[in-house]
């Protein structure tokens, strides 16, 4: 039957009364040509048969040949929508009807197992204060290396295990939890089984993927490794970020699989669905710059809302941190790797959407053979629930190895019960901190001294006990009252047709946060004490610990603290009474064993997630203040670690401070520490305000009430089970409104009396007010910020020794290559020469200084906007001090240069002649180095800024005076030699040394003096003006640089 007979018959049918026959008709119309186009589809050669494919249309007929690989955005989607829905619900349907498809024809999914035997890891690490970074430090580790590698010297640093002997097996088609605490090993096991251990450390043992050792393949093509930092392109979207991750892991052996595929259905006749098959071709087919893959990972995560938006950095808005950290994941997840290794993935997520990532993960191991060792940190019981088997490691030794469901029983036999009320996971975290874990007394003394501190502090607060401190504080409240909150529509959503111009973010909260009260929020600006908040009073009294935990990374922890308390505790407070406020806090925030710890850069050195944590707190809390609000602090965290900072949480509100805690995805045990909660849904609108009560009773009985909302199960985490019964999907189900129902009850007038009362300034009270906007004078300031960039500077020898040896290298090297040029002046070809010498130094070492300032600058510069903002100092006291640290460190650099130099390439040994070439050299090495910190500070990172000063250094170098001199300039362009820094340098310099001597040429019949006069443009009178020019220039980058720092902000965050 051909088209015209099919429309006939379909035609007639369409006119009879019979609807089902109608419906019949067309869908074996429908079949067939399915059919014959499936079979043109065979016909074709393999290459282009794997990238056709049938695309059903708006109808829903699959009668329309396709390329794959150019699948428009639109297309895309509406293939997917008809795969997967609803994430949540379809997608192991969908990995389903894959596999399905796969077991059809006979083909086993492969499997990989891996296997660690008496795995060892070892590092070796100086101690004490060889183990500070510092310039001296730099340089006798360096001398000793070269003598160690010449075996005249054993090597002093301190031996470290961190993996002791460890053997077990991840095998597939099994969800494996990796636990522990910090510090235990589990990023190490987790990059040894990866192949990915940095070359410093020594690994010894052996790993093996289906017995093929790791010198047999290559392990990073096999494995995926997806690390706890979230380091991603700023400037990239999150669709592009995972597009060029694709691309560049290109599509492993799913290309061969495909083709046996096919190859067996042609054989067995079998047409399969056509939109499974064209997902697999297009997930199989390389080098797509966007691909069906990357748009199904976006939606599997939760990310394609946020697909066309930049993810952005710690100086321009992006992305969430939850957002990121999906991002992190699904990074690797879009390669082909069959097994996963997942370093703290859930940081950052409420507990729901952890919980929907780890069951898709589940789903793609247990239905498709995958492998993977998961860390997690505070895992939900929902969560842990969706594991098969548990390593369990402490202090680099596994304590436990085998199925979840008998890790309780293990430990239940040697004397540890978990407690009711506590998450397994949480508990096995628990007692496993112990510097030497063995199963037996040292594990119950841990345990119970862990017990003992936290029952203390809730023992604490519940008798109102507060704690005393050396410096007194003012406890105040903070009111809002129907606050509306609004920022202008990201674009990403102005291309996604939304019309409206602001985008509101809080749509009239209400509430109060008082003194001796841990607040939560969950999911806003006000009045202080019944006074309008003023925000240059309110920085005062209040302190913000950021999520990101930024800090100066060369400062010890006990420096930080001193220097946030010298800039930010009124002036009148002495030294004494100072430090000893310090010391109070850092018992308080449990930091004394931390106390002389480099601060370090995240996830390169210094402290651990918590620890960084902590200081963020203790940096706040050394300021006294009356309000602290933090966000999300134990956001990284695992349950111990975050116990410990609930803990100095808990100690803080207990001294009668106000205190507001955003938090995610809280453990049972973190979740019942809050006093009260303020609980928003999405649209900025509050659906519960008020107190928690002993183990949740008041916020469970007030959703329990509303009708349809379904009951909390026994050991169900309150915080979980809030979230599930109030999410969206619940909203349309049950046809509530929970903002609606929280307006209308007896809970919101409560609060809305309680605001009223707040909000009335206490009888005799005064508004706050402050005689001067920072507590320190400009004096204090700058000598605070110049003690902070002394420290920064010393214990940065990357850039500090590097630029000294580099200088002193290059002195030699220009010392060899131009030697004794100084004396030679019978040509004007040597005088070319000596002036070629100066040339080649201003630029060789002026430039490198340029380059290497920007990126010390760029790190700085991010802690100057938290200390700035924190109300610590203002901007020209941290610009001045960044100035001035850098002068002693360029003479010393231009004297080792200078006298190298001028002693080997033979300039005249006179004071004068000496003085004026290191004068010149000190300012022109300033200047530069200068101008790399001036366009630092007008650029939005170092990357642009880098840009920016290369723009000039061609000008600079062709206008200099040595290539072409100004006596050979066209006129009109001679105004931009006088403009230019260099050609001011060589003049000082080669006037200097040669503008005065009268010795004859013998070619040229005419003395120096009258040469470089006549054919440089160069006087010997005008040494002191060139002088005055060249450290004016100095002088007028680093005023520049002062202005940029203090009227550009790039931290659009």
């Amino acid at each position: 039957m051909d088209r015209g007979d099919i429309y006939k018959s379909s035609s007639s049918l369409r006119g009879n009364s019979s609807t089902f026959f109608s419906r019949s008709s067309r869908r074996e119309e429908d079949d067939d040509e399915e059919a014959l186009t499936w079979a043109a589809i065979e016909r074709l050669p393999t290459y282009n048969r794997l990238k056709k494919g049938l695309l059903a249309t708006s109808h829903g007929v699959s009668n329309e040949i396709i390329d794959v690989t150019k699948l428009g955005l639109q297309e895309r989607q509406k293939l997917l929508n008809r795969l997967i829905n609803v994430a949540e619900e379809d997608n192991e349907m969908f990995l389903l009807k894959l596999k399905e498809r796969i077991d059809r024809v006979g083909i086993d999914i492969p499997t990989i197992e891996v296997r660690y035997e008496h795995l060892t890891v070892e590092a070796e690490a100086y101690v004490g204060s060889r183990a500070l970074p510092t310039f001296t430090n730099f340089t006798i580790g360096a001398v000793e290396g070269l003598l160690t590698l010449l075996h005249i010297l054993s090597r002093k640093k301190k031996h470290v295990t961190i993996l002791k002997d460890v053997s077990g097996i991840v095998k597939p088609r099994r969800m494996t939890l990796l636990l522990g605490p910090p510090s235990s090993g589990k990023t190490t096991l987790l990059l040894a089984l990866t192949g990915k251990l940095d070359k410093t450390l020594k690994e010894s043992g052996r790993v093996t993927y289906n017995g093929y050792g790791m010198d047999e393949f290559v392990p990073q093509r096999t494995a995926a490794y997806i690390g706890q930092h979230d380091v991603h392109i700023g400037e990239m979207t999150v669709r592009e970020t995972l597009a060029f991750s694709a691309r560049c892991q290109g599509v492993g052996s799913r290309y061969d699989l495909l083709s046996e595929l096919c190859r067996r259905e042609k054989e067995a006749k079998i047409i399969p669905d056509p939109d499974i098959d064209v997902y697999m071709k297009a997930a199989s087919t390389e080098g797509q710059e966007a691909s069906l893959l990357t748009d199904y990972m976006l939606k599997m995560l939760g990310l394609d809302k946020c697909a066309d938006t930049m993810v952005g950095d710690e100086m321009r808005r992006g992305i969430s941190g939850g957002q990121r950290k999906r991002l992190t994941t699904g990074e690797m997840l879009v390669g082909p790797s069959k097994v996963l290794f997942m370093d703290e993935i859930s940081t950052g997520l409420d507990s729901s959407t952890a919980f929907q990532i780890v069951k898709s993960l589940g789903q793609y191991v247990h239905i498709l053979n995958g492998t993977a060792l998961i860390s997690l940190l505070q895992p939900a019981p929902e969560t842990y629930e969706l594991f098969d088997d548990i390593i369990l490691l402490s202090d680099g030794e596994i304590v436990y190895q085998g199925p979840r469901e008998h890790v309780l029983d293990f430990f239940e036999s040697v004397g540890f019960k978990c407690p009711e009320r506590k998450g397994v996971a949480d508990f096995l975290q628990e007692i496993t901190p112990s510097s030497n874990m063995t199963l037996g007394l040292q594990v119950l003394k841990s345990r119970g001294f862990f017990t003992h501190a936290r029952s203390n502090a809730v023992a604490d607060s519940r008798h109102g006990k507060k704690r005393g401190m050396v410096l007194p504080f003012e406890p105040y409240s903070i009111t809002f009252d129907e606050i509306v909150y609004s920022v202008d529509m990201p674009q990403e959503m102005k291309d996604q047709a939304v019309m409206e111009d602001r985008l509101v973010l809080l749509k009239g909260v209400s509430g109060a946060f008082r003194p001796g009260v841990l607040t939560a929020l969950m999911g806003v600006s006000g009045a202080v004490s019944g006074y309008p908040k003023k925000q240059e009073t309110f920085a005062r009294i209040s302190g913000y610990c950021e999520q990101n935990d930024i800090h100066s990374p060369q400062f010890t922890v006990y420096e930080s603290l001193l220097y946030s308390a010298w800039l930010r505790l009124p002036a009148e407070v002495d030294s004494n009474t100072r430090k000893m406020f310090i010391e109070e806090v850092m018992e308080l925030v449990e930091l004394n064993p931390l106390r002389n710890t480099i601060v370090g850069l995240p996830g390169v050195s210094g402290l651990s997630t918590e620890q960084r944590k902590r200081l963020t707190i203790a940096v706040e809390l050394v300021a006294n203040p009356s309000i602290i609000f933090m966000d999300e602090p134990t956001s990284g965290l695992d349950a111990r670690a975050a116990a410990i900072v609930m803990r100095t949480v808990r100690n803080t509100v207990d001294t009668g401070r106000t205190v507001v805690c955003t938090i995610h995805q809280p453990s049972i045990d973190i979740f019942e520490a809050f006093d009260e909660l303020l609980l928003m849904k999405s649209g900025g609108q509050e659906i519960y305000v008020g107190p928690l009560g002993r183990y949740s009773n008041q916020l469970i009985k007030y959703f329990e009430s509303i009708e349809g909302v379904s009951k909390i199960k026994d050991g169900c985490n309150p915080a979980t089970w809030m979230l599930e019964v109030t999410s969206p999907s619940q909203e349309l189900a049950l046809g509530v409104d929970f903002h609606e129902i929280y307006k209308n009850s007896e809970l919101y007038r409560r609060n809305k009396q309680l605001i009223a009362e707040l909000g009335k300034p206490a009888p005799g009270s005064n508004d706050l007010h402050f005689p001067t906007q920072y507590s320190q004078s400009f004096l204090v300031q700058c000598m605070a910020c110049l003690w902070k960039q002394r420290w920064s500077y010393w214990r940065n020898p990357p850039y500090t020794a590097v630029r000294f040896y580099f200088a002193t290298f290059i002195a030699l090297m220009f010392g060899t290559m131009f030697w004794d040029l100084g004396r030679k002046y019978s040509k004007g070809l040597d005088l070319a020469n000596a002036m070629g010498s100066m040339y080649t130094a201003v630029f060789f070492i002026g430039v490198q200084n340029s380059a290497s300032v920007q990126p010390v600058v760029s790190v700085e510069r991010t802690v100057f906007y938290r200390e700035k903002a924190a109300g610590m100092y203002s901007a020209l006291p941290y610009a001045l001090a960044q100035v001035v640290i850098e002068l002693p460190y360029i003479f010393v650099q231009a004297l080792s240069y200078g006298v190298i130099v001028y002693a080997m390439i033979g300039f005249e040994w006179t004071i004068q002649k000496f003085f004026w070439y290191m004068f010149f050299m000190y300012f022109t090495f300033c200047y530069f180095t200068f101008y790399g910190m001036m366009t630092m500070a007008a650029a939005p990172d170092h990357h642009i800024a880098a840009v920016l000063a290369s723009a000039f250094y061609g000008l600079w170098n062709l206008f200099s005076g040595f290539l072409i001199p100004r006596t050979r300039m066209p006129v009109w362009w001679r105004w931009f030699y006088w403009a230019n820094p260099v050609a001011w340098s060589l003049y000082g310099l080669f006037a200097s040394q040669f503008g005065n001597i009268t010795n004859i040429l013998e070619m040229e019949n005419v003395s120096v003096q009258e040469y470089i006069r006549n054919y440089y443009g160069i006087k010997h009178e005008f040494v002191g003006v060139s002088a005055a020019v060249v450290s004016g220039i100095a002088i007028l980058f680093a005023f520049i640089f002062a202005v940029s720092i203090k009227v550009f902000n790039f931290q659009h965050r």
